[in-house]
């Protein structure tokens, strides 16, 4: 009798045991995101419980990029897939695909401004712990040291910020409003490279002209060549920024392109 008395106490450790061997040994949450935005954030906040893939390399711009038979097949085979809900490709690929688990990530902006991208990085926090509950304590621990990590790198930017306080510029349209967002004054945008008309540049320049514009800032996604003739033109500086994050992440990205605005804002020193 004595011995029956620990059968049932020895099944309930044997099943604890189970349950913490599984958990242990799961495998990562497969997540597939389609820019390097998600990407950055799910990576920071997924950590070793999530195998993260993006799509989009960084330096592409997502309306021009056209999905390979390997990464559609990626695509179908992700646990779930986290959009934004303008890329193109993706809305054609799930019509055929009806099983993928696609799901958006509802933040409206851009989110390489921090105050979005910090808004966009709780709600993947969210969905992460709704398709791994068990986990949502470390999840929730990530998202917090990366909050930390971008207020951090905001914090450092501050006087390049300052600096830019109501400086007129002219900038390209895909990052206006991360440009804004620094306290520029933006005096008006161009195109994409292939959109920017002979008659449209004339008009730019002759704007830039009469607003004093200091600084001309181009986007890198966006190709580069209407910003340097426009800048060329004014004799100001020209600065490229990044309109996603590059794979050294989100925060480190900011830092980047904080010193490239820092390089244009420095005069430069005369030869000896």
């Amino acid at each position: 009798m004595r011995a029956s008395k620990h059968i049932p106490m020895a099944g309930a450790f044997l099943c604890a045991l189970w349950f913490l061997t599984t958990v242990t040994l799961a495998e990562p949450l497969r997540v597939l995101c389609t820019t390097t935005q998600l990407g950055a954030a799910t990576t920071a906040i997924g950590g070793d419980d999530v195998a993260v893939t993006t799509i989009i390399p960084f330096g592409v711009c997502p309306g021009h990029f056209d999905l390979s038979p390997r990464q559609a097949e990626q695509l179908r085979q992700a646990d779930t897939v986290f959009f934004h809900g303008y890329e193109r490709f993706l809305t054609t690929l799930a019509t055929g695909m009806p099983d993928m688990a696609v799901q958006r990530v509802e933040i409206t902006g851009n989110w390489m401004i921090p105050t979005v991208h910090r808004q966009g990085a709780a709600a993947l926090a969210e969905l992460l712990s709704a398709k791994r509950p068990e986990q949502r304590e470390q999840f929730a621990a990530r998202l917090t040291q990366y909050l930390r990590d971008i207020d951090a790198a905001v914090a450092a930017q501050a006087p390049i910020v300052a600096a830019l306080r109501d400086r007129p510029v002219l900038c390209a349209a895909m990052n206006s409003d991360v440009v804004a967002d620094l306290g520029c004054t933006v005096a008006g945008v161009f195109p994409r490279d292939e959109e920017l008309s002979a008659q449209r540049l004339a008009a730019l320049i002759s704007t830039g002209k009469k607003a004093h514009v200091s600084l001309v800032i181009d986007n890198l996604q966006s190709g580069g060549k209407g910003g340097a003739t426009i800048a060329r033109e004014l004799g100001v500086p020209l600065v490229v920024l990044t309109n996603f994050p590059t794979t050294e992440g989100y925060p480190a990205t900011l830092r980047q392109n904080a010193a490239a605005l820092q390089a244009a804002l420095t005069p430069a020193k005369a030869a000896p």
